[in-house]
């Protein structure tokens, strides 16, 4: 019996020592590739699209084998996952090359190259209002930047914000919601920072014609929740943002009571426009997001944008700020 837990704890121990020694092996094999990845980074990177693709590989190849072992290295060195990004840019993975500047920004919240790659990124996807942003961002920890305050001056004078439109079937990402409804904020910080003297007319707005509810009711279809969901990891995301939600109808009349929801009852389209916008504000309250951050309004068919009578019926979200 003793010869056995003699045994036992003699497995144990070597087993333990095994285990350490494999940490170790891993951790060395991590900074070996960490370490491999910023030479040839320093020695042969260009950000002008000069880079010998074959260096490009090496210099890849090491950074994503050093997160390969491992996985939380950009928590100490948000240098790599930025490094990565710049790669990653280069080769046109744009929604790779954002994941990994916001993983440098999130472990290093002014990492200048990584502020200014991510607004690289939103440009290159046509997202003005973010791209417009984060070059901002650039200015805000180097006033002195000279290529971030031309891109920015650029977007600002040439571009514009709009009202959008999601049509059935479609879904919009949370950036490109967040690139429309804050648009107009993001243009009226540039005047201020630029001293412009341009007026910013347009109050965006974002129209849902692939959130639907069942005829006559105002309970939500299950088509739209994938749109609902990037609607809240938007508001998740970005936590300054309030937003109006508006419901409208079509001019059809309601001529009999209707059950719109379980113990809510409407004798009007005005009444059935407020519950639509209600719902969607219930979807996102029940996700987690504050009811102070969610104001509704029914305009019933007083707002009609088209003799279709199912465009009339839509859900629109704004900016709450304007």
């Amino acid at each position: 019996m003793k010869k056995n837990v003699k045994i036992a704890i003699i497995f144990n121990i070597c087993f333990i020592s095994a285990w350490i020694q494999c940490i170790q092996a891993k951790n060395l094999d991590c900074q070996t590739h960490m370490k491999k990845g910023f030479s040839l980074h320093a020695s042969h990177y260009k950000p002008d699209n000069t880079t010998n693709q074959k260096k490009l590989q090496q210099i890849q190849f090491h950074y994503e084998s050093a997160i390969n072992v491992c996985p939380n290295i950009c928590e100490e060195q948000p240098e790599l996952c930025n490094n990565l990004g710049m790669i990653y840019h280069q080769k046109g993975q744009l929604k790779q090359s954002a994941q990994l500047f916001k993983k440098a920004l999130a472990n290093k919240p002014n990492l200048e190259s990584s502020l200014f790659g991510l607004a690289r990124v939103y440009e290159d996807q046509q997202l003005d209002a973010l791209a417009l942003d984060y070059y901002m961002k650039v200015l805000d920890n180097n006033p002195d930047d000279k290529e971030a305050r031309t891109r920015a001056y650029h977007i600002f004078t040439e571009k514009n914000c709009q009202n959008c439109a999601a049509e059935k079937g479609e879904l919009v990402q949370s950036e490109q919601l967040y690139n429309t409804l804050a648009c107009k904020r993001i243009f009226e910080k540039a005047k201020k920072r630029f001293n412009l003297t341009r007026s910013i007319v347009v109050v965006p707005t974002y129209t849902f014609r692939n959130i639907n509810f069942q005829l006559g009711s105002a309970r939500l279809t299950n088509e739209s929740m994938p749109q609902l969901i990037d609607m809240f990891k938007m508001l998740n995301q970005y936590q300054e943002l309030n937003i109006n939600i508006d419901g409208h109808t079509d001019k059809l009349a309601v001529k009999r009571k209707l059950e719109v929801l379980p113990g809510h009852f409407c004798y009007s389209n005005q009444c059935l426009s407020e519950k639509r916008a209600f719902s969607v504000k219930q979807f996102l309250m029940n996700k987690g997001i504050s009811d102070h951050r969610l104001n509704i309004k029914g305009y019933a068919d007083t707002k009609s944008i088209s003799d279709d009578l199912a465009k009339n019926r839509r859900v629109e979200i704004r900016d709450a700020g304007y």
